[in-house]
């Protein structure tokens, strides 16, 4: 009796999974059946590339695409060609459309830098990173520089305090946050600013009010200082005053030759009078 229920068992445990086998195998030929007809029956014929390109041509985003469309017109992975596209590294995203009944319509937008990172890499007008291998021609574009992780928050920073200062004509040339969170920025002229880690926005429309000020004083500031409640400090570079050697090399109470000449020669009748 025990006997028997075992083999009732095990054969009742075969029928079940039978069930459940056959028809996963059958959707599994359904979809073969279906990926086949696809590929032989709604062939993509036409490929349209859309978007303005600068830095990737439209030939280049096709050739990305050949692989993917001979799975057909609805066996073509998506998902996975916008990957492909987007990994180019002028691209920063693709869209991928099926038009009925044979075109695929791809448009893509491409990366267009406004600054630079310091590790040579380019940012976008959102703040994000890409790298192109190499920033060669974009000498131009700003510097930023700052811990990892902290990108959007120096790139926001960068674009805060050049529409406060582009009101004095001037131009921010790198922005700079260290490791102890302090601002720092190079203008355009090579003038140093130190804007310290309180109240940077505040520092910047003060430096935007009086660096004009600043430059009508020869010489012009090296660095200026604004970690000061309500002031600033300046720095100005002195250009060293260099005497002849003679004059260096003389005694005390001893004349040069040309001062000797000066002392024994007549007073300008000019100056007599």
């Amino acid at each position: 009796m025990t006997r028997h229920m075992k083999t009732t068992n095990k054969e009742q445990g075969f029928l079940r999974t039978t069930w459940i086998v056959i028809p996963l195998l059958f959707c599994a030929a359904g979809l073969f059946a279906w990926n086949w007809v696809a590929q032989r029956s709604w062939p993509v014929q036409w490929v349209h590339v859309e978007g303005t390109f600068k830095h990737v041509s439209a030939e280049e985003i096709r050739a990305r695409v050949a692989p993917f469309v001979k799975s057909g017109f609805f066996g073509i992975d998506a998902t996975r060609l916008r990957t492909e596209i987007e990994d180019m590294p002028w691209v920063r995203h693709a869209d991928i459309r099926r038009r009925w009944p044979d075109a695929l319509v791809v448009t893509v937008e491409e990366q267009e830098p406004v600054a630079r990172w310091h590790d040579g890499r380019l940012m976008n007008g959102m703040g994000e990173l890409f790298d192109t291998g190499s920033s060669e021609g974009f000498e131009a574009l700003s510097v930023l520089a700052g811990p990892a992780g902290l990108e959007v928050d120096v790139f926001e920073a960068w674009r805060s305090c050049s529409d406060v200062l582009a009101s004095a004509g001037l131009l921010i040339r790198r922005i700079t946050l260290d490791d102890r969170r302090a601002w720092s920025l190079v203008l355009d002229d090579g003038a140093e600013i130190a804007l310290g880690r309180k109240a940077t926005q505040t520092r910047v429309r003060r430096l935007a009010r009086v660096y004009a000020a600043l430059m009508d004083t020869e010489p012009p500031p090296v660095t200026v200082d604004l970690r000061y409640t309500n002031g600033l400090a300046v720095r100005r570079e002195v250009t060293p005053f260099v005497l002849p050697a003679r004059t260096l090399d003389k005694q005390p109470g001893e004349n040069t030759a040309a001062e000797e000449r000066a002392e024994d020669s007549p007073p300008d009748k000019d100056n007599s009078a």
